[in-house]
């Protein structure tokens, strides 16, 4: 690609990337919507302001900003998240939903929400201590400039 994108993510901070050059599907042959597509439909008729989501979606970025502005619609401001990772033996991998490293429903068994809001807050640097918070409590002192750039161990015994 000839031309670049210079853009600001609210944790990664200015970042340039190449334009999106590729085609790529809007409506499958079905005629569903692809993730692409419906993201930007979906994000303007609820009139998003952020999207956090996980690094893993950085790259799909110039696609997103491209279909914006072929609609003439404004983009949403962009986080991008480190990962939460497990430790496997003694590397270190992504969770994963269809292996169950992080059970919902145990852990809604094991915690309070406060309880398991306050122990994510610690284990992402967002709080000094892993002492229960609402979402609330931690939204009033919430800057992105505590959100980390490096990935998130989760400890074998969460």
């Amino acid at each position: 690609p000839s031309h670049y994108l210079h853009l600001t993510d609210q944790i990664r901070g200015k970042i340039d990337m190449p334009e999106n050059d590729q085609d790529f599907v809007l409506l499958k042959s079905d005629g569903i919507p692809t993730y692409h597509f419906a993201h930007v439909v979906d994000d303007h008729l609820m009139r998003v302001t952020h999207v956090v989501r996980g690094e893993e979606w950085l790259a799909t970025l110039p696609v997103h900003l491209q279909l914006f502005r072929a609609m003439g619609w404004k983009a949403p401001k962009y986080a991008h998240t480190a990962q939460l990772m497990k430790m496997d033996g003694g590397n270190k991998r992504k969770l994963s939903k269809r292996e169950g490293d992080l059970n919902m429903e145990a852990l809604r068994q094991k915690y309070t929400p406060e309880q398991l809001t306050g122990k994510l807050a610690k284990l992402a640097g967002l709080r000094p201590t892993d002492a229960p918070v609402t979402a609330t409590e931690l939204a009033t002192d919430f800057s992105w400039d505590k959100v980390p750039r490096a990935d998130i161990a989760i400890p074998p015994d969460f």
